[in-house]
């Protein structure tokens, strides 16, 4: 380290760029639900502010990235206030005193307005790497442009200001500005308590980039950024930040693709949107593109891109085979040459082809290929979703939903690419069993059927429960619920509002409220194309129909038997249900004058057959 002190000459006061500073997790939920809208505001405001992420321990030690760097990950937590090794995650602070709270309640305005406070000093980082790049050099320039005394030092935190390609236990896999090393450490270098306009310091710092102590690779030396701070260590307040930039060259980042449905009954033209997140302007590249293991198709794209400008490129439309598979994108040769962060250049996602056509469905998760062959997981945040386990009703396995682990919020589906036609049947209905049990009476989680006439286009829920209603078991755990062979309910779906149609598809959707784990089992579609007993059949009258205010419904039975009366609208919304036990004869009224004006389906179930018809409400 080389410091100096330059007296000079300087006047005015200096713009300021805004530091906050996080600690995250890589086993924290909360962390992944409320990082991506944090970043979204530094990311808009980059002329402004600036952040800093500590990777901590909380609710527990992650694997790669807290294990890289403990010591000043507590040092500096505790140098803030938080009590031992931070309290909690995600927490943030603002220019040091400013903001103290969950991140998730940061908003752009409170960067706003710290960004018209000027600053007393101005602060210029720069970085170079070894020949080796095994080595960081850092060099900061720090001059006052206002008379100013305290107890002050410099903080310079060597960033990755990037990394892809990993996801960690809470689904995270994109992360900004993971603090690496605090130079020399978390105290930094003190700084002299008194400073008259235009007085300067300059302080030169080494790294030797520490090797990972994990099956993750440590830092990328293209992607690391420096930041420096003055910080009065007495009021912790931050009087002024700067940052270096990442020596990144060529760096073509894939940014989405989009216009792959997850179930294609056509063949789709998928768009794929490109940055250069490199310095030198990109003019040629190679967008690699496959299903499954087969071999990679290229489109050869050319254009140019300057530092951070991004595009869009339509590929020519993929053929995607019947049942499951999945599709990959990667950029290569960018510019002819090597991509010095590959990482985020590739992605990969499960999509669907055409359904194939059955006539019932049946799946008891004995296997453990999954998804089951023809199933399709949707699992969007990258987080903890759909799994097989061991734990099953009467049999050796199930589907489970992790909402121990799910962020709240997070929606996670098995797609069934198997089609059903119901355009010849008199009754269909979906059995399955589920397990759940609540972490407590707040977390309410989701479990929902839903189905599809259009080839996955659209969707209506058929069936939904939750909290207390999707529960099998009374009480709360706190503990992760793996159920017992008691704990288990069956549940029945009718699909009879899909009756008609010769193009049905179905899902399985679970939305986390980060409550307690759910399994699904023994998922059984059953289909007649007639009836058991016609007595129904020859006796049903519906009258009048179309109807505007009441609709009688009459039939004769052969003998006792117990009668449901549903009505569901076109989404397959039960909007009507009248239970009669023990009846010979059905005679009853229904009141439609709140029913909107349209098309309604009616059924009427025994034990022994169900009739379905339509009415209309005018």
């Amino acid at each position: 380290m080389a410091t100096m002190l330059i007296a000079g000459v300087a006047f005015g006061q200096s713009q300021r760029l805004v530091l906050v500073e996080e600690f995250t997790g890589e086993t924290c939920p909360p962390c992944a639900a409320q990082n991506p809208g944090f970043d979204a505001i530094m990311d808009a405001n980059t002329a402004k502010g600036i952040s800093i992420k500590y990777q901590n321990n909380i609710p527990s030690a992650g694997p790669n990235f807290w294990p890289y760097n403990m010591a000043d990950v507590n040092a500096r937590a505790t140098f803030l206030g938080a009590t031992g090794n931070n309290s909690y995650s995600p927490h943030g602070y603002m220019d040091g005193n400013l903001f103290d709270d969950v991140i998730g309640n940061f908003t752009a305005s409170m960067l706003n307005s710290q960004y018209l406070v000027t600053s007393p000093f101005d602060v210029t980082v720069t970085h170079t790497l070894s020949p080796l790049e095994d080595s960081v050099y850092t060099h900061t320039v720090v001059r006052a442009t206002q008379a100013i005394t305290g107890n002050m030092s410099l903080r310079v935190v060597v960033v990755e200001s990037e990394i892809f390609g990993y996801t960690s236990p809470n689904g995270e896999d994109h992360y900004k500005n993971v603090m690496r090393k605090m130079l020399p450490d978390q105290n930094g270098t003190s700084l002299p308590a008194t400073w008259a306009v235009g007085d300067s310091v300059v302080v030169d710092l080494a790294w030797k980039i520490a090797a990972s102590t994990t099956s993750y690779p440590g830092p990328v030396p293209a992607m690391l950024r420096v930041i420096s701070f003055v910080q009065d260590n007495t009021s912790k307040a931050i009087h002024q930040t700067g940052a270096s930039q990442r020596l990144v060259q060529i760096d073509p980042a894939l940014l989405a693709v989009t216009n792959v449905p997850t179930i294609n009954c056509t063949n789709p033209t998928p768009t794929i949107e490109i940055e250069n997140a490199g310095l030198v302007t990109l003019t040629s590249l190679d967008i690699e593109y496959k299903i499954d293991a087969n071999p990679a198709q290229t489109y050869n794209w050319t254009g140019s891109l300057a530092q951070g400008a991004s595009t869009t490129v339509v590929l020519p439309a993929i053929t995607v085979p019947n049942g499951g598979h999945t599709f990959t994108v990667t950029l290569t040769n960018p510019n002819g040459l090597t991509d010095q962060v590959p990482s985020n250049s590739t992605t990969a996602f499960s999509i669907g082809g055409a359904p194939v056509p059955v006539s019932n469905i049946s799946q008891a998760f004995t296997t453990t290929t999954f998804p089951p062959v023809n199933w399709i997981r949707e699992n969007p945040d990258n987080g903890p979703t759909w799994t097989r386990v061991a734990a099953g009703f009467n049999g050796a396995g199930s589907a489970k939903i992790d909402y121990y682990n799910s962020t709240a919020g997070n929606v996670d589906i098995l797609d069934i690419l198997e089609e059903l036609n119901l355009s010849n049947a008199s009754n269909a209905s979906l059995t399955f069993d589920v397990a759940h049990r609540q972490y407590s009476a707040q977390y309410s989680d989701v479990l929902a059927i839903d189905a599809s006439t259009d080839c996955g286009q659209t969707w209506n829920t058929v069936w939904t429960k939750s909290g207390a209603a999707l529960a099998t078991v009374t009480g709360y755990l706190t503990t992760a619920f793996t159920p017992t062979a008691a704990q288990w309910r069956n549940e029945t779906v009718s699909l009879n509002s899909l009756l008609g149609s010769a193009q049905v598809l179905l899902r399985i959707r679970a939305v986390s409220d980060y409550g307690n784990n759910g399994y699904v089992d023994n998922v059984n579609v059953t289909i007649t194309t007639g009836v058991t007993d016609a007595a129904i059949e020859n006796s049903l009258s519906i009258f009048p129909n179309p109807a505007k205010d009441l609709v009688a419904v009459t039939a004769q039975l052969n003998k006792a038997d117990d009668v449901t009366i549903t009505i569901y609208d076109v989404t397959g919304r039960v909007i009507y249900t009248n239970e009669l036990n023990n009846v010979t004869t059905i005679n009853s009224k229904i009141d439609v004058n709140a029913f909107a004006k349209g098309t309604y389906i009616l059924e009427v179930s025994t034990t022994e057959e169900n009739i379905v018809r339509k009415i209309v409400v005018e």
